[in-house]
């Protein structure tokens, strides 16, 4: 009864502790050195929940050859040790085609409707959508960065995982390095291609909190750099 009314009480003001924090970065989207789109990223983190949305759009030259634009939706709620997402849908238009996927998440678990249940629910445990992991490294921050985090994400057919496990100190930076898996839901052909890209991202201290200000990524195509505007 003790142990219970105790657990109770620390729940109860673990979000007293919590700041809002409104989201709003703007990032110029650089592939082999070119500049090929504009990713937004806006919302708001609460002392319960979170919104998010996540717009990208080709532009210039690039825009040219492939109109593609993508917009992310996520919410969830937030607690003194994460995010626990609720909702996701991801609209896609490739120029080609349009498509879109919505997922519910049920006790924390998104279903494997998309993946054809290829992959199983112990693996889907404790996984975030792709929005939420966005947000989870990209959002300004009162603490240090999260330069130790490993992050499993599922967006209903594909299961990667997000792994920060060094840092990098330079003057006012903190760097982040890790690496971005893939896991499962892909072909084996695309699995035996590459399943590992590294990864980094540059937080700056500016006005007392620390900003994501330049991130990097290996793909199958080249090197990617987000770069804050």
């Amino acid at each position: 009864m003790t142990r219970c009314l105790i657990w109770s009480i620390l729940l109860s003001l673990a979000p007293i502790c919590l700041r809002a924090e409104p989201l709003d970065a703007r990032f110029a989207v650089q592939a082999l050195g070119v500049k090929v789109g504009d990713l937004v990223l806006t919302g708001s983190v609460e002392a319960r929940h979170y919104t998010a949305t996540s717009q990208f759009r080709t532009t210039g030259l690039a825009g040219a050859v492939a109109r593609v634009r993508f917009v992310l939706r996520a919410s969830g709620i937030r607690t003194k040790d994460g995010f626990r997402p609720r909702f996701y849908r991801e609209e896609m238009n490739t120029g080609r085609r349009d498509s879109q996927i919505d997922l519910r998440f049920d006790d924390g678990i998104a279903p494997a409707a998309l993946s054809g249940g290829v992959i199983g629910r112990d693996d889907r445990r404790g996984a975030v959508d792709p929005l939420t992991a966005i947000l989870m490294v990209l959002r300004d921050r009162d603490d240090r960065p999260p330069c130790a985090l490993r992050q499993r994400v599922f967006d209903g057919e594909r299961l990667t995982e997000l792994h920060l496990f060094s840092e990098e100190a330079e003057a006012d930076e903190v760097i982040c390095i890790g690496t971005y898996r893939r896991l499962a839901g892909y072909p084996e052909a695309e699995l035996r291609q590459r399943r590992e890209f590294p990864l980094r991202i540059h937080y700056r201290a500016e006005a007392g909190r620390m900003r994501a200000t330049r991130i990097r990524v290996e793909t199958i195509y080249g090197p990617a750099v987000l770069l804050r505007r």
